[in-house]
Order: structure tokens, then C-alpha cells, then sequence
């Protein structure tokens, strides 16, 4: 399943507001298009409309490929130096569902729209 939340955000050029989609998580099984943003770097961004200054929000989402079976966690770049605690926290916290999918698959993490772009093209 697909979360998506909108949010309007003001653009610091020119002062125009408008809204933004922030992804917690992206199925591209079952919406398609959402592929094509992950691999362009284009999940939780936006382009001002008035000035075209482009805005990346970075925060953590779930890229989910139902047909491949691949489970992508994304999280910012800043974020990278936690890589431990947030692999020890997303095992510890994970339901039943996830403990017997992390048997089965393996746990990816990656941080940065680059980086999800790469484990992309490697998968």
C-alpha cells in the first residue's frame, strides 16, 4: 500500500505556497509510476509552481515491489551514521509479518534518493 500524505510547504524564493506529496511508503507494484520517481530521485519532492525551485523533503519511506519482492528502507542521508540502531530498531520493532519476511529476504536499508537510485539498478 501506498501512504501518502500532502503538506503545503512555502517556497523560500518566492514566497508562493503550494502543496507537496510526502511518501512513508511507495508500492510499485501497485502504482506503477511511483518507479519511475524513485529512479528519477523524485519521491518526497516538488517544484515550485510559480518559480520552479526545486524542494526534496527528506524523510524516511518504504519502497515496496510486490512482483520482485524487494523491500527498500529509505532514509535520509543525515541519517547514515545510525545505520546500526536503525537496522537493530527496525528488526526489534517489527511485527510478526516482518520477522517472517526478514527470513526469508534480506533487510535493506539505503540512505539518500542516490543511493535508493543504485540499489535500483542493481536489483
Amino acid at each position: 500500500m501506498t501512504l501518502i500524505h500532502r503538506a503545503k510547504i512555502k517556497c523560500e524564493k518566492c514566497d508562493n505556497e503550494f502543496e507537496i506529496a510526502l511518501y512513508g511508503s511507495v508500492n510499485v507494484t501497485l502504482n506503477p509510476e511511483l518507479k519511475a520517481k524513485a529512479l528519477k530521485g523524485e519521491i518526497n519532492s516538488g517544484i515550485c509552481p510559480r518559480c520552479n525551485a526545486r524542494y526534496e523533503i527528506e524523510l524516511p519511506f518504504l519502497y515496496h515491489d510486490m512482483e520482485k519482492e524487494i523491500m527498500i528502507w529509505v532514509f535520509p542521508e543525515k541519517e547514515r551514521e545510525r545505520a546500526e540502531e536503525i537496522k537493530k530498531e527496525l528488526l526489534e520493532s517489527s511485527g510478526e509479518f516482518m520477522r517472517i519476511w526478514f527470513k526469508e529476504h534480506p533487510l535493506i536499508i539505503v540512505f539518500g534518493a542516490e543511493e535508493l537510485k543504485e540499489k535500483l539498478k542493481e536489483l
